[in-house]
């Protein structure tokens, strides 16, 4: 493969319409792969031009068995847009040989990469009868991306190429599975569910029930569909779209998922709400409470381990797609520890909008972030964790900064009252609240728990020595801890009365450590 083959082989593709319903010669590119293949009459390499997961739809299947009776799988790689602005559909070069290889490769481009420079047409040239005249300006990196091809198809790469522009990857033959998408053989994905053998699953179809909408709603009154792209918990008005009577649906229920086809969102229904539908383009996956909970559920399929499962195997070119037998065997880690599991998938859920006041809802989030990690051989649990971790620190730092903000407000009318004693006493509580809530962070472990011994002091330079602030912040928070103990009965009786300059440079220094944790 080298520029001037593909060049060829993209004028002749551009003179076949894609897209092509049943009844037309080119009904799933049956007409342009026959024409191509008797057209090259290779006895070395066949190339063909086809859509993105061209292979993996159902309405292929037999184009592809038909083709592999005769021919040999050589590699699969992403060539982009190829007919933008025409269409921005990408396509894949799939190249076939007569011999059986050792490897099977794969290549793509870096995402929203394409082959071509940017292209001027008129507006006659967005017709399909004049594709074929569209400029062909290629990139630079594309031509050496096709000299990576050519070398891996020869047998001539050994190892996986990554670079800024692509990447190429191959599979031993022997391993090559019915499916033959890119996405499907991507090493990350791959390695992802190869963390399922140390965990023990069940297939989503066994532990809830699956419900595809059918039927058409009645018009005795409004009802409506959930947006869920803009759902929140409780559920929010603007995500509540109404209903046109006619449509398609199925009527939700307390506890029940709602995702949609391209499972990029699941949404756990907590009201009793009897207007609430799920229309044609979504999906209620009702959980069967005896063989799990529906808040952990709701919290996997809203995972990595979701997305990874759905990139591997979803179909089409425009709008990739699960099929309903993929979605029904994808695997659900059982937890090992259940209850507590549940508990803290109930408090994620909680804290990922304001159902609760400021108080319920930080206890909510530190059962969370504090929870017992799984055991280290249940790594996908562990990844789970730390997922609903990463999510809720920042709606927990955006709670302490709103109380922060509170508290350096009550602390500037002590001092402008004159209650200097008072303003003292705030500044090392302040501190002392900061200071254990970013060791408890850090640490991963509740220093708010009082069960647990901590002097200010000691906690103080470990914020030091983990780099989280400077040795001249720490002297500056070693300062303030000082001017609180001026409040010790011990040294309330030996020392001077309190002043309003020490009060103004406690607080002066204790603004900008604040600042920095919370951005204040």
């Amino acid at each position: 493969m080298n520029l001037e083959l593909f060049r060829e082989l993209y004028n002749r593709r551009s003179t076949y319409p894609i897209g092509i319903s049943y009844g037309h010669e080119n009904a799933n590119d049956k007409k342009y792969i026959n024409d191509e293949i008797a057209f090259q009459n290779s006895d070395e390499f066949t190339f063909l031009l086809l859509t993105k997961s061209f292979f993996d739809s159902k309405k292929t299947m037999a184009i592809k068995e038909e083709l592999l009776k005769r021919l040999h799988l050589v590699g699969v790689f992403n060539v982009g847009s190829i007919l933008d602005p025409y269409t921005n559909v990408e396509f894949s070069l799939y190249i076939f040989s007569d011999n059986s290889p050792k490897m099977v490769w794969f290549g793509e481009l870096a995402e929203k990469l394409k082959p071509f420079k940017r292209r001027h047409v008129s507006v006659g040239h967005r017709f399909r009868n004049e594709l074929e005249s569209l400029p062909f300006e290629e990139e630079l990196y594309f031509v050496k991306y096709l000299e990576s091809i050519n070398l891996a198809i020869r047998d001539s790469k050994k190892s996986d190429y990554t670079s800024e522009h692509y990447r190429l990857f191959g599979v031993k033959a022997s391993k090559l599975e019915s499916r033959i998408s890119i996405s499907y053989y991507r090493p990350e994905l791959i390695e992802v569910e190869a963390k399922l053998a140390q965990e023990k699953t069940r297939r989503l179809g066994d532990i809830a029930e699956i419900i595809y909408p059918r039927a058409k709603i009645g018009t005795e009154s409004q009802t409506y569909s959930i947006k869920l792209a803009s759902a929140k918990y409780p559920l929010n008005d603007n995500a509540q779209v109404p209903i046109r009577p006619g449509t398609v649906g199925a009527q939700l229920c307390r506890g029940d998922i709602l995702t949609n086809s391209f499972l990029n969102s699941a949404y756990l229904n907590m009201t009793d709400r009897r207007d609430l539908f799920a229309t044609n383009t979504q999906i209620i996956i009702r959980a069967k409470e005896s063989q799990i909970s529906k808040e952990f559920l709701t919290v996997y399929l809203n995972s990595e381990r979701m997305h990874s499962y759905f990139s591997r195997r979803s179909a089409g070119a425009v709008m990739p797609r699960l099929s309903r037998s993929d979605l029904a065997d994808f695997p659900i880690v059982l937890p090992t520890m259940n209850e507590q599991t549940d508990l803290v998938s109930q408090s994620y859920l909680k804290t990922l909008s304001k159902m609760t006041d400021s108080k319920e809802r930080m206890q909510d989030i530190n059962r969370v972030l504090f929870s017992e990690k799984p055991a280290n051989d249940k790594p996908l649990q562990s990844e789970l964790l730390q997922e609903m971790r990463e999510a809720l620190l920042p709606i927990k730092n955006e709670l302490v900064r709103d109380l922060f903000n509170s508290d350096l407000s009550e602390v500037e009318k002590c001092y402008n009252a004159g209650a200097y004693k008072g303003c003292l006493v705030m500044c090392g509580a302040i501190l002392e609240a900061l200071v254990l809530d970013w060791l408890s962070e850090i640490e991963g472990k509740d220093y708010f728990d009082p069960s647990i011994n901590t002097q200010l002091k000691s906690m103080i330079n470990i914020l030091k020595d983990a780099a989280k602030i400077t040795a001249q912040e720490a002297q500056t928070a070693h300062d303030i801890r000082n001017y609180r103990n001026l409040i010790h009965p011990q040294k309330s009786i030996e020392s001077m009365p309190i002043r309003g300059d020490l009060c103004k440079k406690a607080i002066d220094n204790l603004r900008p450590i604040v600042r920095k944790r919370y951005q204040v």
